[in-house]
């Protein structure tokens, strides 16, 4: 994605403003030192572009912290460790990690967060990966034990109870699902499904506002009829009327694959927001993904994703791609949950501080914006030993042919779409009645 750039000193170094399309979100964002300040009432939740991996990061109005998966192996780990530094103080406690799965788009910078933070409690689903950066992650929790006294939660040893929540300072996380072991009733059809429907899924709440991370939890076979729901977004489906999903948040599952975001699915948990953690691989969003979405009733301009403007072709969403492929880091999405039961969402500048150097251009010196990576990202990231196991790609998430016309009879498209609460705050009066916890 192309932008423009001012910079300004801080620090001594120089922070990166980035001036285009960011469209006037009043956010009380203040990059520096301490990270970033969090007006009162106010619980940040940041979508970090790691391109196609995760990571969100958690800040609480009462300086709290929760980081949801940990970014991505491709680019070393460092965007979600830089997006880390700059938000979470040096030294301070984390409340609560939540890996949802084993894959290494989603665990690259567990090693650098053990030792430069205290975590209270991590939860994971502990599947062997079998690779060495899942050996490292596992190391590092294990220290992180030893010397902190945290809390693992490795589901191959520890059952998950489904409601169970965990006070994150004025924020309450809820473990919706999580899985050590697949049903083999499920009709999971490849390892790749068997490691992501065991996703540790989970939802946020500030008062009446709430935020759902999906992990690459599985809802449906790619390529499967519109209204298929199975496996792991299926029992979430059957245990709403007593663990509520409805949010107004959605981090959508498996980066917008179409094995996940069953139509089901989305109508139980009814978001107004939807972000895709997206990069360039797989065409993710793809098309059909974000057809489901808006055939329910969520509108174009709610829907954000990591890899804004990039263009791999079919299946990919098309809308708001462009003709480049994106690079991670310039694409982060910010979330603000109030909580009277307000919510925001937008793109934000990329965290991070720059300094500006003197460089050549078409023969001609011009100044440039580069970024610092500080000495505690530079010693995880060129750490030879931790990414010099080549990571075996997830398989292509492409729709098979003689599966598309399952997804493109008439009955899919006669769907009216599905009319939408306007206002917000009801759904604090819905979850009371249907015996919401209020903490």
């Amino acid at each position: 994605m192309q932008v423009s750039h001012d910079v300004i000193a801080v620090n001594g170094h120089s922070s990166l403003l980035c001036q285009n399309r960011y469209r006037g979100l009043a956010l009380a964002l203040v990059i520096a030192s301490g990270g970033i300040s969090v007006s009162e009432a106010q619980t940040l939740v940041r979508v970090v572009d790691v391109g196609a991996g995760l990571c969100c990061i958690v800040k609480t109005s009462d300086n709290h912290y929760m980081i949801y998966d940990a970014g991505n192996y491709r680019d070393h780990g460092e965007t979600a460790m830089t997006a880390i530094e700059q938000t979470i103080p040096e030294a301070a406690t984390i409340d609560l990690l939540v890996l949802s799965h084993c894959d290494a788009d989603h665990i690259a910078a567990v090693p650098y967060i053990c030792e430069n933070y205290k975590v209270k409690e991590v939860w994971r689903d502990g599947l062997d990966a079998g690779t060495a950066i899942w050996r490292r992650e596992d190391e590092a929790i294990a220290e992180e034990v030893e010397n902190d006294a945290c809390v693992d939660n490795n589901l191959q040893h520890v059952e998950l109870d489904p409601g169970y929540s965990v006070r994150i300072g004025n924020a309450t996380a809820t473990f919706l699902c999580g899985f050590a072991e697949i049903p083999e009733d499920w009709g999971l059809i490849s390892e790749g499904e068997d490691k992501n429907a065991r996703s540790v899924v989970v939802r946020l709440d500030v008062g009446n506002a709430s935020i759902m991370f999906a992990g690459d939890t599985v809802g449906r076979h790619i390529g499967d009829p519109w209204n298929t729901n199975i496996a792991a977004e299926r029992v979430l489906v059957e245990r709403a009327a007593t663990i509520p999903i409805d949010v107004d948040v959605l981090v959508a599952p498996h980066h917008g694959a179409d094995n996940g975001s069953s139509y089901p699915f989305i109508l139980a948990t009814n978001p107004e927001y939807v972000i895709f953690s997206a990069g360039s691989h797989f065409h993710h969003p793809h098309y059909w993904t974000a057809n489901r979405y808006i055939r329910s009733g969520v509108s174009r301009s709610k829907m954000f994703r990591t890899d804004l403007h990039d263009n791999e072709g079919t299946p990919e969403w098309s809308y708001q791609a462009g003709s480049a492929t994106d690079l991670p880091g310039d694409d982060d999405v910010l979330v603000t949950l109030n909580s009277s039961g307000a919510v925001t969402a937008d793109y934000v500048p990329p965290l991070g501080l720059f300094e500006t150097r003197t460089v050549a251009v078409n023969g001609r010196m011009r100044s440039k914006a580069v970024k610092v990576r500080s000495a505690k990202v530079a010693k995880w990231v060129d750490d030879a030993d931790l990414w010099k196991e080549d990571y075996d790609e997830e398989e292509e998430h492409t729709i098979p042919p003689q599966r598309l016309l399952s997804q493109t009879g008439g009955a899919e498209h006669s769907l009216a779409p599905k009319r939408r609460c306007q206002n917000r705050s009801t759904r604090g009066i819905r979850r009371g009645l249907f015996g919401r916890r209020f903490r």
